[in-house]
């Protein structure tokens, strides 16, 4: 790899290669012209090495305000050599000094004119590999790194902030009686919906068209968004935290509310009272323990009360939950 260097003015000894070629990649997916955010480029220098620009991955030191570093490659065809422009302005390259171009590439019309059109699953698919694949550090040996299996049971949380004066301490901590509930509600819809499947395979109807099509709708949108933003996670090798999961969460607990849905469905199908009362029974008890859940540990979500090494232990419903103590 070689350096690429900038200079301004034309009193320089430097000898010039600033003679780059545009290279449009997709070309067949733009038509051939260079279109902002949709075209893939490669930057080539017509100089005597003929080489590409590439984003190495590294940040600069201080005296380079920690941007990231830019270098030439002889190697042309690979994937950190192709780039994309947000927004590229029509200059009409007339102008007679530095301060004449600069107000012309303020003041002149972005190009495209119209809102770039993106399909639903090409943003997807973009979002899902900037989040999964952005950070490449990797920290071995992490206190609070966990694994994706760990975070369906809540093991371990993510110490974010501690008081130097006190243990006022913020800590990603989620609610366990909603956590517990979302997992559990992974593990039932998906058991229900494979039975009802297999029976219905046999002609055994066991719930009516209308309430196995909703089934079927929530299995496509919320268990394929839950596992979409959850098991790729176990294919990358990345020191993980429990806000890695939290997208998948968001899924997870929007589960657990259609199985409490479905299962009120079948109370009130089966017609018998008491399950139906025991059912609504069991809701209040798990609302009221979330509730409780969020006045208990709602001082590590804030970071706004000091707290004592006794209510820290009080609030250590597992061993494995590492809150911070250092003030006595």
């Amino acid at each position: 790899m070689k350096e690429v260097s900038c200079y301004t003015g034309t009193n320089t000894s430097i000898p010039k290669q600033d003679l780059w070629k545009v290279m449009i990649v997709n070309k067949k997916d733009t038509d051939g012209a260079w279109h902002a955010i949709t075209s893939e480029v490669r930057f080539i220098n017509q100089g005597n090495l003929n080489m590409a620009l590439k984003f190495s991955g590294r940040r600069l030191p201080e005296w380079g305000n920690g941007q990231q570093e830019v270098v030439g490659d002889a190697l042309v065809d690979q994937e950190h050599t192709v780039w994309n422009v947000e927004e590229h302005r029509y200059l009409t390259m007339e102008s007679n000094s530095d301060d004449e171009r600069q107000l012309e590439v303020v003041s002149s019309d972005l190009i495209p004119m119209t809102e770039m059109q993106l399909s639903f699953w090409r943003k997807f698919a973009e979002l899902q590999l900037k989040m999964l694949f952005n950070s490449q550090e990797t920290v071995h040996g992490h206190t609070y790194a966990t694994d994706p299996l760990e975070w369906l049971s809540l093991r371990r949380g993510v110490a974010y902030w501690i008081s130097p004066d006190s243990n006022a301490q913020v800590h990603l901590v989620g609610n366990a009686a909603v956590w517990a509930a979302s997992s559990a509600a992974l593990l039932v819809y998906s058991a229900l919906a494979t039975l009802y499947l297999l029976r219905r395979k046999r002609a055994c109807f066991d719930v009516p068209d209308a309430e196995w099509s909703k089934m079927c709708t929530v299995c496509r949108t919320v268990l394929g968004g839950f596992a979409c933003h959850y098991l790729p996670y176990f294919v990358i090798d990345h020191t993980f935290f429990l806000h890695h999961y939290l997208p998948a969460y968001v899924f997870a607990v929007m589960l657990a509310a259609c199985t409490v849905d479905h299962l009120n469905f079948v109370a009130s199908h089966l017609g018998w009272r008491p399950l139906r009362l025991l059912l609504a029974l069991a809701v209040l008890i798990w609302v009221a323990a979330c509730g409780y859940t969020f006045v208990v540990f709602s001082s590590m979500s804030y970071g706004t009360t000091p707290l004592t090494p006794q209510q820290i232990k009080d609030m250590t419903w597992r061993d494995s939950w590492d809150f911070i103590v250092h003030k006595q």
